[in-house]
């Protein structure tokens, strides 16, 4: 039987357009804060495609109105000269305002005002009792300003074990400067006992973070090498990773494959994993698919789910290995069951197709839901499929559409 087409495209499940009707109907009925919410979305493009000059308008109605959040984004407008002509002193107002009402992030960003002397003049102590105001009202970014303060000794006196409990705070509440400046503290062994472990741990929180910090990966990069060179696997992989994405240090695959060489040797499965990855998409390595199902083989025996699933990948296609669409199913199965989401996917074309197991849509729809939900984008697809044929599912062209936007106009 033919395999079912993976389809390329695919839409977001969820969109922002009946929320934008809804939020401009609110707005344009005095709703102040439905138009700083719809003010939101036009600086972010979801819904709609960004209009700082809309969104402006949208803060100042909002604000006019008695929002204070509004009166927050309208101060980051003229900060930023956002939608606006740049203006510090309208800034400066329009943050006080909000700060005053314990808008956490508008203190921190009047403190920076102050510290920089931009619309003010410069007054490092007002800046940071404005960032101590903001950090215990929430917000990551000024406990971690503040710290910068008691590093720099700038409206305070230097101190750096207080500033290793701000950027503790900071971390903890996600900003990854914290995390990386906390590393660095750790690594010096200012303020703290000098700690390469804890070092290396808020390292890799700041180059991990949802804004990544260069200089975490770079110093994480050094610590990694001194471990790997020292015996330790895991450092080896990290590095290995590192060097794959070219965070902190240049790209280079070749690298890459050194390092994850080197770790898996050393007994680390997720080692073994990304140097069969490298063999399999001749990254770094010359390709040979006999080299992949080696070290996916070592890695899946290892553990590592994520090798399973690359195994059962070759199996599934006879890439280096003779084709057994059996072997398939239970290496993608060990794959999904611990975790990995394309894996849940691929085993669910298997099952659509009967291929190595009796047909069975109903569970081919389970293993789509399950790679859909963890966002793999080809099960969602192919899930979409069945809800518009009704195979497995009831048949619901509604949810198709939802899942799948190529097939809307059928």
């Amino acid at each position: 039987m033919k395999k079912v087409l993976m389809l390329l495209l695919f839409a977001c499940m969820f969109c922002f357009g009946q929320n934008v009707k809804q939020l401009e109907k609110e707005c344009d009925s005095g709703e102040t804060l439905a138009c700083n919410e719809l003010g939101v979305l036009y600086v972010k493009g979801q819904g709609v495609k960004p209009n700082y000059k809309k969104a402006f308008e949208l803060f100042t109605k909002g604000c006019d109105g008695g929002d204070i959040l509004a009166c927050n984004e309208l101060g980051v407008s003229y900060a930023n000269g956002r939608g606006v002509k740049q203006d510090s002193k309208k800034a400066f107002e329009l943050y006080t305002k909000a700060c005053d009402d314990d808008v956490a992030s508008a203190c921190n960003d009047l403190g920076i005002l102050y510290q920089r002397g931009e619309g003010v003049k410069r007054d490092y102590k007002k800046a940071t009792e404005l960032y101590a105001k903001g950090c215990d009202g929430g917000s990551a970014l000024a406990c971690s300003n503040l710290g910068a303060s008691y590093i720099k000794g700038l409206g305070v006196e230097q101190d750096y074990q207080k500033a290793v409990e701000l950027y503790t705070k900071g971390c903890d509440g996600g900003n990854a400067y914290s995390c990386y400046n906390l590393g660095d503290l750790y690594h010096k062994g200012q303020g703290v006992e000098q700690d390469y472990k804890k070092a290396t741990e808020f390292y890799a929180k700041g180059c991990n973070g949802r804004v990544r910090v260069a200089l975490a990966c770079k110093e994480l990069g050094v610590l990694y090498a001194k471990d790997c060179d020292g015996g330790n696997a895991s450092s080896c992989s990290n590095l290995g990773i590192l060097y794959y994405y070219g965070d902190g240090v240049k790209q280079d695959y070749k690298k890459a494959a050194e390092y994850n060489a080197k770790g898996c040797d050393g007994g680390n499965a997720s080692s073994c994993n990304g140097l069969g990855y490298l063999y399999e998409r001749g990254l770094g390595v010359k390709q040979d698919y006999k080299k992949t199902a080696e070290f996916y083989t070592k890695g899946c025996d290892g553990g590592d789910a994520y090798a399973c699933g690359g195994l059962g990948y070759l199996y599934d296609g006879g890439l280096g290995v003779e084709k057994d669409y059996k072997k398939a199913i239970e290496l993608y199965t060990e794959s999904c069951n611990g975790g990995y989401n394309i894996a849940c996917g691929n085993l669910g074309v298997l099952y659509q197709n009967g291929q190595g197991v009796e047909q069975d849509y109903q569970k081919a729809a389970e293993l789509y839901t399950k790679g859909c939900d963890g966002r793999y984008v080809y099960a969602c697809n192919n899930l979409g499929i069945l809800y518009q044929n009704g195979q497995g599912v009831e048949q619901d062209s509604k949810k198709a559409c939802s899942l799948n936007r190529q097939l809307c106009a059928k």
